[in-house]
């Protein structure tokens, strides 16, 4: 009995150690969702008033609205002539009681890839 403990411990215990994560989200979601984010250089900590699902999520509670319906676009200069990049999102939240719940897209594209007609 103490055997079969202290290996089902050590088999618990050291399988977390084999487990690799990502080292950075992906760069779409890194993308400030508003201009208040921006201006902010980023920090989504504070309470929003709009794209609350991807700013701060618990600032539908601290809302005096039952709804909340927000979009934003950004439009990124291209450096080159393969084009630009527009990022498109919008989001919606509906407030029940101390509950609440989220929806929206996010959308970056906009290059355009040049065909040369060769096959490699």
């Amino acid at each position: 009995m103490k055997i079969r403990n202290i290996i089902i411990s050590m088999i618990l215990l050291t399988a977390p150690i084999s487990v690799f994560g990502q080292s950075r989200a992906v760069p779409m979601l890194e993308i400030n969702p508003d201009a208040r984010a921006t201006a902010m250089g980023g920090n989504q900590y504070g309470e929003a008033q709009t794209m609350m699902i991807y700013s701060n999520p618990t600032s539908i509670l601290y809302n005096e609205d039952v709804w909340s319906f927000s979009a934003s676009t950004q439009i990124y200069p291209s450096a080159d002539e393969v084009g630009r990049l527009m990022f498109y999102g919008a989001s919606a939240s509906h407030r029940f009681g101390i509950h609440g719940v989220h929806i929206g897209f996010r959308y970056l594209g906009g290059y355009s890839i040049l065909w040369t007609g060769e096959k490699t």
